[in-house]
């Protein structure tokens, strides 16, 4: 891989600098020549003026270690070598921001996995350590301060921005870069505004700074200004905005911006020239060769589009190195074929923050079918699954998923499988929704299945209790029923004239018999498909829909809803205290509301409740008493 990404340097377009260029730069660190990076950095460094020219050449050249061509172990090297050198310290900060940054990713916030942010933390807490580490190694600190204004607002205390810029300007209060970048951080989409955009202008205007450093900010302002409108889909006045930006002050930032519009506007040869003209300005922007790459392929000139997104990937473009290697894996668009040369730029990808990049390696690995060199490891297949799976890419959940109920490379987990299915059934992209809902069909095959549920549900103990309550409290309710005559297991026909139960009426009973297990199925079929994604609220909606159930067993168990009758007698159950009536003794019966009243002749009545009975209890006590 370290071969493909320098013969790809080779192609990227000329350097920053004539007196050290990033190309360079990076074959220095590549080679280890800690000396000559030394000398040369150093060299660039003794002429710093607080001048925009000057600030961003020296800026523009430690870019050569945030981009992917840059390793950390070369990095750590140097820090070993040179344990008291500016340079390498302020180095190794530009490269962990970098690595926070592809961790973080470009999505919105809401669309990010956690694990996403969690490393991208983690690399942003390392890179400013560096950058804090670094400001005791130089009587220049405006580098270091200025990466430290741009990476705090990515970890907490980020609400410190002003106190933080305030601090930077008295080390250096002409500075270019300090503004520029804090005129960055105060995008209204990160919670800034165009007004404190205006203050910065205000404040270096009255700073002294040169007008054509003042001019730099102002034109960055209406670029960004030129994203906000574009980000709210007014495309005509955006672009407005952006042609503006470029006459005040040309820059890539503003070409980019005004290439998407009019793009977005229909005008691709305007958009690509614009996208051209940006390449010339910044050969190093992560999005330029790919915006380029898109409108040479839809011109149909696939070669130069290959080469494009190459440049991309090589900027720190993470898309466009997993369309390298999607290319060359499936060679689409007229790109030979070459496997092996994918499994490349699919690791670049990947170590670029790339999800579905990590997921393609690991079908490489599973498959063994990128090149001769690359054999069939199921360990690193289930790496790079679970790596893409925790980055979002659910491409790589399902393949995870399928890991898992195969048992292929690791013991067999059917209910880890199903619960990555189960969260795949919620996904915006119909195709996953599909195979997450055919790979539920393993459920069917109830050997596995019904453990497999349980397992997934995240609460195994009252999943299986809520199983056993769907199982047993019909068992229950069909006992209740033979006990009290509703259901017979003997074909005999009974006695009309003899003893008697008078049950409940066949509603309750039905009602007691089939709600547990359709309520709880209906449930688990709901979790399953992804309609209740937290067990918790099925246990809930469970435990609410068993309640009737439930009052009504307690009803017919404890015998206050049953009514026993004979030639001779009538026993039934009232609060829980057993009545027994002679018939001789009954002088009359009526019913009134939902009540059956029975008169006694020691001056005494009784109150039955015909409600559950409806009117099968009023008929026995009729023909009783020959009413």
């Amino acid at each position: 891989m370290r071969t493909a990404i320098l013969v790809a340097l080779l192609i990227l377009p000329p350097q920053v600098h004539a007196a050290v260029t990033v190309e360079q730069l990076q074959q220095w660190l590549a080679a280890r020549d800690f000396a000559a990076l030394e000398s040369s950095l150093g060299g660039l460094r003794a002429g710093y003026r607080p001048e925009a020219a000057v600030e961003l050449e020296i800026w523009n050249a430690f870019r050569a270690f945030g981009l992917p061509a840059a390793r950390t172990e070369d990095l750590q090297s140097w820090l070993q070598a040179f344990p008291s050198s500016y340079d390498a310290r302020f180095a190794a900060a530009i490269h962990y921001r970098r690595l926070g940054w592809q961790a973080r990713g470009s999505g919105f916030a809401s669309k990010t996995a956690p694990a996403r942010f969690e490393d991208a933390r983690t690399h942003f807490t390392a890179a400013m350590q560096h950058a804090q580490a670094s400001l005791a190694l130089t009587a220049q600190p405006v580098f270091s301060l200025a990466l430290m204004l741009d990476v705090a607002r990515n970890l907490p205390g980020a609400d410190d921005a002003d106190r933080r810029y305030a601090k930077a300007l008295e080390a250096q209060p002409q500075s270019f870069l300090l503004r520029s970048i804090r005129l960055d951080g105060l995008q209204p989409k990160w919670g800034g505004s165009f007004d404190a955009m205006d203050e910065v202008i205000r404040q270096s205007r009255e700073a002294g700074l040169p007008q054509a450093s003042v001019t730099l900010i102002g034109a960055r302002k209406l670029a960004h200004m030129a994203e906000h409108e574009e980000d709210r889909g007014n495309h005509r006045q955006a672009l407005m905005l952006a042609e503006k930006s470029v006459v005040m002050q040309e820059t890539a930032f503003a070409q980019i911006v005004r290439g998407r519009l009019l793009r977005n506007l229909g005008n691709e040869a305007a958009a690509q020239a614009a996208f051209e003209r940006a390449a010339q300005i910044d050969p190093y922007d992560r999005y330029v060769h790919n915006n380029l790459a898109t409108g040479y392929a839809a011109a149909g000139q696939n070669a130069r589009a290959l080469e494009s997104y190459k440049r991309s990937a090589m900027a720190g473009n993470e898309w466009s190195a997993n369309r390298v290697g999607w290319l060359l894996q499936s060679g689409e668009s007229g790109v030979r074929r070459n496997p092996r040369e994918a499994f490349d730029w699919f690791a670049l990808g990947a170590r670029l923050g790339n999800a579905t990049a990590m997921h393609s390696l690991g079908e490489c690995y599973r498959a063994g079918d990128c090149g001769a060199d690359i054999k069939v490891d199921y360990g690193l297949a289930l790496h790079w699954y679970r790596k893409a799976d925790a980055y979002g890419s659910e491409a790589g959940t399902l393949a995870l998923a399928a890991m898992y109920w195969d048992g292929t490379g690791l013991p067999r987990d059917d209910a880890t499988a199903v619960r990555l299915w189960i969260r795949c059934t919620s996904s915006e992209d119909s195709a996953v929704r599909q195979v997450a809902y055919r790979n539920l069909l393993h459920l069917l095959d109830l050997r596995r299945g019904v453990p497999a549920l349980v397992g997934a549900s995240g609460y195994p103990p009252f999943a299986a209790a809520m199983l056993v309550a769907m199982l047993l409290l019909p068992l229950l309710t069909m006992a209740l029923a033979v006990r009290d005559g509703v259901m017979t297991l003997s074909r005999r026909m009974p006695d009309a004239d003899g003893p008697r139960i008078i049950a409940a009426r066949g509603v309750l009973w039905w009602t007691a018999w089939a709600i547990p297990p359709l309520a709880g199925l209906a449930l688990w079929l709901a979790h399953a498909l992804g309609a209740i994604g937290d067990f918790r609220i099925v246990l809930g909606l469970f435990a609410l829909a068993c309640a009737p159930s439930l009052m009504i067993l307690f009803a017919i168990a404890t015998g206050d809803w049953k009514v026993a009758v004979d030639g001779e007698r009538l026993r039934y159950s009232s609060a829980g205290v057993a009545q027994d009536l002679a018939w001789k003794d009954v002088t009359s019966a009526a019913r009134e509301d939902g009540r059956i009243r029975l008169a006694m002749r020691s001056k005494q009545a009784h109150v039955l409740d015909s409600a559950p009975f409806g009117e099968a209890l009023w008929r026995e006590i009729s023909a009783r008493l020959k009413l």
